[in-house]
C-alpha cells in the first residue's frame, strides 16, 4: 500500500505541474498531437469545444487524443477511423476499414458506454458527421429495403441506435451524407443515379425524420460533378468541391439557400485542386493547391469567400518557423475556435495530426475580469467521501462538476448546473463506486475551467 500511494502521489505532482497553467488560454498555439511510435502518421478530423479532445486516425486506427492527460486512446485496434465528435468530445463516430470500401461498417464511442457497432453492421455502412449535441449522426448505409447504399441518418438517443436511409425518388442508385445541421433536420449528401449524374442533394426532414423537401446541388458550369462535404449549423449553406472528381481538377465551392443553392466557386491558391471541408459561423476551412501542386490548409470568411482565401501557413507563420507546414484543415470545433487537420511536422519528419488554437485572448481572467474560481480538495487520498471548497471571487455561475478517469472518460457527475455565487461554497460527494486510482475533477462554468487531481484509495 505504501508503494502504491507513493506512485500515485508522484503522478499527482506531475499532473499538477502539467496543469499549473490550465486556466491560461494560450494565444494562437499549434499543437502536434501525440504519436504512438517514431514512424507514426496521423490525421485529426474533429475537436471538442474546449480543444481537449480530438478524434481522427493514427497508424490506421481510430483514436482519441486526450490533451488533458496527454494520452492517446486507441478505440478500435483494426483498420478504422473517427470522422467526427460532439461538442464535448465525449461521443465520437466513425468507420472500420476506411481504405476498403466494400468492408466498411459504422461505429460509435461514448465516454459512458464505450465502443459499439451501429446498424446495419455487419452490413455495409459508415458515419461521417454528428450534431454538437451528439444525438444525430449521418453517413451512408445499405438500404433496409434494397441493395442500394444510400445517405443515412442515425438517431443515437435510442438504445440501441436506429437508422434510416433516403433517396431521391427511385433514381438514386448510390449516395452518402457528409454533413448535418445542428438540429439534425437538414443533411447534405452526394449521390448519383440514372439520368442525373453525380451531384449533391440537400434533404430537409420533418420532426419524425420523414422527408420534408429536397434540392439538388449542381456543380459549377463546365464541371462533371460535385461533392458537398458539410452544411452550416442552420442548414442554409453547404460547402464542398466541384470539378471532375476522380483523377481531374476540382475546386472549393459553396451553395447558399439565399442564392437558390447555386454553386459559387471559392477563391483558391492557384492550383487545380481544393475543397471546403467544414463551416461554422462565418468561417470555412479546407485546403487548396498552388500552381506548383503544393497543398496547404486554408480558411475563408463567408462574406469574402469567393474573392479571398487565407493560407493558414502564412497567417500562423510564427508557429511554423522550423519548416513545418499545415497541409489540410479538416474540422472546426462547433464554437469555431479550434482547427484540426494534418500537417508536416519537421521535428518528426512525419505527416502528423495537429490542433490549432486561434484564440486571441491570453488568459481566462481577461475574458471576464475577476471570474476565476478555485477548487480545493480538503483531504487526499479520498476513501469514501470527497469534500471540496469552491471559491468564487465575484459574480454568479452555473457550474458542473465532472470526474474523469485516466482514459479521459467521464465516470461521475456529482453536480450538474448548480449555482455558484460569490464567496466560498462547500460540497461533498460519495466516491464509493470509484475504483482505486487517479482521477481528475473538472469544474466547468461558461468558458472557465478548474481542474484538480483526486486520488481514490480503497
Amino acid at each position: 500500500m505504501k508503494n502504491f500511494l507513493s506512485s500515485l502521489l508522484f503522478l499527482v505532482v506531475i499532473l499538477l505541474l502539467i496543469l499549473s497553467d490550465f486556466n491560461t488560454i494560450k494565444a494562437q498555439r499549434l499543437y502536434w498531437l501525440k504519436n504512438l511510435t517514431a514512424n507514426s502518421t496521423s490525421s485529426a478530423n474533429a475537436v471538442s469545444n474546449d480543444g481537449m479532445f480530438v478524434v481522427g486516425i493514427l497508424d490506421d486506427k481510430a483514436v482519441i487524443w486526450n490533451r488533458n492527460l496527454d494520452t492517446v486512446l486507441v478505440v478500435l485496434d483494426n483498420s478504422s477511423e473517427f470522422s467526427s465528435c460532439d461538442s464535448s468530445g465525449m461521443i465520437a463516430v466513425g468507420l472500420s476499414n476506411p481504405g476498403y470500401y466494400s468492408f466498411q461498417t459504422p461505429f460509435m464511442w461514448s465516454s459512458q458506454s464505450g465502443f459499439q457497432w451501429l446498424p446495419p453492421t455487419p452490413e455495409f455502412g459508415w458515419v461521417a458527421d454528428i450534431t454538437p449535441s451528439g444525438s444525430i449522426a449521418v453517413g451512408k448505409a445499405k438500404s433496409p429495403v434494397s441493395s442500394n447504399r444510400l445517405p443515412a441518418i442515425w438517431n443515437l438517443s435510442f438504445n440501441p441506435p436506429v437508422y434510416q436511409t433516403y433517396s431521391v425518388g427511385n433514381n438514386m442508385d448510390n449516395g452518402e451524407a457528409y454533413g448535418v445541421s445542428d438540429d439534425g433536420r437538414t443533411i447534405v449528401c452526394f449521390g448519383h443515379g440514372s439520368g442525373w449524374g453525380y451531384r449533391g442533394v440537400v434533404f430537409n426532414l420533418n420532426p419524425d425524420f420523414t422527408l420534408n423537401w429536397w434540392y439538388y446541388l449542381l456543380p459549377d458550369s463546365g464541371h462533371f460533378g460535385c461533392v458537398p462535404r458539410d452544411i452550416s449549423e442552420n442548414g442554409n449553406i453547404a460547402v464542398g468541391n466541384s470539378g471532375n472528381l476522380w483523377g481531374g481538377s476540382y475546386y472549393p465551392v459553396m451553395w447558399r439557400l439565399e442564392n437558390n443553392w447555386k454553386p459559387e466557386l471559392l477563391a483558391n491558391l492557384g492550383g487545380n485542386a481544393g475543397e471546403a471541408n467544414d463551416i461554422r459561423g462565418d468561417v470555412i476551412i479546407g485546403f487548396s493547391t498552388t500552381s506548383d501542386n503544393q497543398r496547404y490548409a486554408v480558411r475563408w470568411r463567408l462574406n469574402t469567400a469567393t474573392t479571398q482565401v487565407e493560407d493558414l501557413n502564412q497567417t500562423y507563420s510564427s508557429l511554423l518557423t522550423d519548416g513545418s507546414k499545415l497541409i489540410t484543415a479538416n474540422g472546426l470545433s462547433s464554437n469555431g475556435r479550434f482547427i484540426v487537420g494534418q500537417g508536416y511536422n519537421a521535428s518528426t519528419n512525419r505527416n502528423q495530426a495537429y490542433l490549432l488554437d486561434t484564440q486571441i485572448e491570453t488568459k481566462v481572467s481577461e475574458q471576464k475580469a475577476g471570474a476565476k474560481f478555485q477548487i480545493n480538495l480538503l483531504s487526499q487520498p479520498v476513501r469514501e467521501q470527497a469534500q471540496i471548497n469552491i471559491n468564487v471571487p465575484d459574480g454568479n455561475h452555473i457550474a458542473t462538476l465532472e470526474i474523469y478517469d485516466i482514459l479521459g472518460r467521464i465516470v461521475m457527475v456529482p453536480f450538474k448546473d448548480i449555482m455558484l455565487s460569490r464567496g466560498k461554497t462547500s460540497l461533498s460527494f460519495n466516491v464509493k463506486n470509484l475504483s482505486s486510482g487517479l482521477y481528475l475533477m473538472v469544474l466547468k462554468s461558461n468558458n472557465l475551467h478548474s481542474v484538480l487531481p483526486m486520488v481514490v484509495v480503497r
